[in-house]
């Protein structure tokens, strides 16, 4: 079965353009006018991931946006946007909603290609440690199990997206090393994708919130001009 992904757009033209594009690459297409639509098409079928055409700004409002990334995220569902340059503050948004890839128009449609490739395991996989194998890692009270995609405190499941998980997966592989931002970005996401390192930094404050909810104080922490570790390990009572 082909992976299915799920195209978000308010321009027909564009979803034309991008769907013949993608089934030529291998890749199904499923249509959404906008964000309201997407939602109600998630739950009914298998979605590989979400491609959100931002270049509308009308149709990709931030609480629109903050509901497909927790639908999303509930299922590991990857989120792609698409926004038109010199829009920073939607940029932002974006990222902080936990959209996992953001492309600035102009781009060429090949980098959507390969990041799409890589989250659907197409031949591109995304980079990370070489042995995270079927086992699961621990950490005092932290655990990550990587075949299930599941991280868990004290028993209790945290709820991360891709991203989030590629990032906590690379350092409870090597727990006492701090990592730089060049290693998050080689390890979380697709090769040929460009990544800006202050995209990193968005990406683990949600991480570093999430697993602060859950364990009650900060289990990561920040090296200036190094990058990010994880902290003393959350013993086990």
């Amino acid at each position: 079965m082909r992976p299915c992904i799920l195209v978000c757009s308010y321009d027909a033209s564009y979803y034309l353009l991008i769907s013949y594009i993608l089934e030529i690459e291998g890749f199904a297409c499923l249509p959404a006018c906008d964000c309201a639509n997407a939602l109600e098409l998630l739950p009914q079928r298998r979605v590989t991931a979400v491609l959100l055409d931002c270049n509308d700004n009308s149709s990709c409002k931030p609480d629109a946006i903050d509901r497909i990334c927790q639908a999303t995220k509930q299922h590991f569902i990857p989120v792609i946007a698409v926004l038109p340059s010199g829009n920073e503050a939607l940029y932002f948004e974006l990222l902080k909603a936990g959209v996992d890839h953001i492309f600035i128009s102009p781009h060429h449609p090949s980098q959507i290609v390969h990041a799409l490739r890589g989250l659907a395991g197409m031949g591109e996989q995304l980079a990370g440690p070489e042995d995270l194998g079927q086992t699961g890692f621990s950490w005092g009270k932290l655990e990550l199990f990587p075949q299930q995609h599941r991280v868990r405190y004290d028993g209790k499941d945290i709820v991360l997206g891709p991203i989030q998980f590629k990032l906590l997966a690379t350092m409870m592989h090597d727990p006492d090393r701090i990592f730089s931002r060049e290693e998050f970005i080689r390890a979380a996401w697709a090769p040929k994708v460009h990544v800006e390192p202050r995209t990193v930094d968005v990406h683990m404050g949600r991480l570093r919130e999430a697993l602060r909810n859950a364990a009650g104080r900060d289990v990561i922490r920040t090296v200036r001009s190094a990058g990010y570790g994880l902290d003393s390990p959350i013993e086990k009572t």
